[in-house]
């Protein structure tokens, strides 16, 4: 695990700053362990339980035994079906993240900060990553990736065709923008982050971003029908 957390460092992907990576012998547990704080986590759902689902719900065995990895998941299933109340407090905490659109379709830039100018990327995609992860695990799609995610669920008609390439080519834009913005501060010797100029955007691609920031906010105006009853 070390090595991984070493290597994706390396690579320019940073050591995260809370420490949430499986170099960290706090992560470092047994099956029983994690069968334990999945369970609480779901039949808890205080904000922090919350947070640690957006960390841990994703996990993969990229090593060693798959076996223990297709337990815990079955163990996660099991809970969920007995807890259902948990979704409506993940959709909840997932209209929390709003993406950086205004009136109009204007796209939001910050004031202060590292943010000054810019709107920040990675707010514009959690919104979609969120809604992948939430409706995955309602439907029971094991995929772990966004894409992925959003692709079993067209598949098994959570989705239709038409908002499956909506919300892929949002994603796909976003993403484009994001680490082509990290690689250019990247080359200049900067720390890359997620702020994005608008001025540096063609016109078309302030377009498009638009039209992927009101994606976006369809997609949690139907988190909000499906799992509050409101629009």
């Amino acid at each position: 695990s070390g090595r991984i957390c070493d290597g994706l460092n390396a690579a320019g992907y940073a050591w995260c700053p809370g420490e949430a990576m499986a170099r960290n012998p706090k992560w470092c547990q047994p099956l029983t362990r994690w069968k334990d704080l999945f369970g609480r986590w779901i039949r808890m759902g205080t904000p922090q339980d919350l947070l640690a689902v957006n960390m841990f719900f994703d996990f993969r065995p990229v090593f060693g035994e798959p076996a223990l990895a297709s337990e815990l998941r079955r163990h996660i299933d099991e809970e969920l079906a007995s807890h259902p109340a948990f979704f409506v407090q993940f959709a909840q905490n997932a209209l929390l993240y709003k993406p950086p659109v205004g009136m109009f379709g204007k796209i939001l830039t910050g004031s202060e900060g590292s943010l000054a100018g810019t709107f920040s990327a990675k707010e514009a995609l959690m919104p979609i990553v969120n809604f992948a992860r939430l409706y995955a695990l309602r439907h029971g799609v094991d995929a772990t990736g966004t894409l992925d995610r959003l692709h079993r669920l067209r598949e098994a008609g959570v989705l239709s065709s038409s908002s499956h390439s909506d919300v892929t080519a949002a994603y796909d834009l976003l993403m484009e923008l994001r680490l082509r913005g990290q690689a250019a501060v990247s080359v200049q010797g900067g720390t890359p982050g997620n702020g994005i100029h608008p001025r540096d955007l063609t016109d078309l691609e302030e377009v498009m971003v638009r039209k992927a920031l009101a994606q976006v906010s369809l997609l949690l105006k139907k988190i909000s029908f499906d799992f509050l009853g409101s629009a």
